[in-house]
């Protein structure tokens, strides 16, 4: 294995544990469509969510995936047509 991949068990650990330490819970994640989804607090989700995007894009082979991140996806400008 590569230093660059996870395994799946390793890759719901790190989501579990991020999600955990801010306070957050884990709601459901849909491997399909790279989605996690996360409840808690507004800044814990905010926070959370800045650092998966972070640590997460250390294991993808694109580190800019969409056109946007974890932030844009929150706010829920990904739905904004331009």
């Amino acid at each position: 294995m590569s230093r660059n991949t996870l395994t799946e068990t390793q890759f719901f650990s790190l989501v579990s544990t991020i999600a955990c330490k801010h306070g957050c819970l884990l709601v459901d994640i849909d491997d399909n469509k790279c989605i996690i989804n996360i409840s808690g607090p507004s800044e814990s989700e905010y926070t959370c969510a800045i650092e998966l995007e972070k640590i997460l894009g250390q294991y993808t082979a694109d580190p800019h995936p969409s056109e946007f991140g974890a932030i844009e996806n929150y706010l829920g400008l990904e739905s904004i047509v331009t």
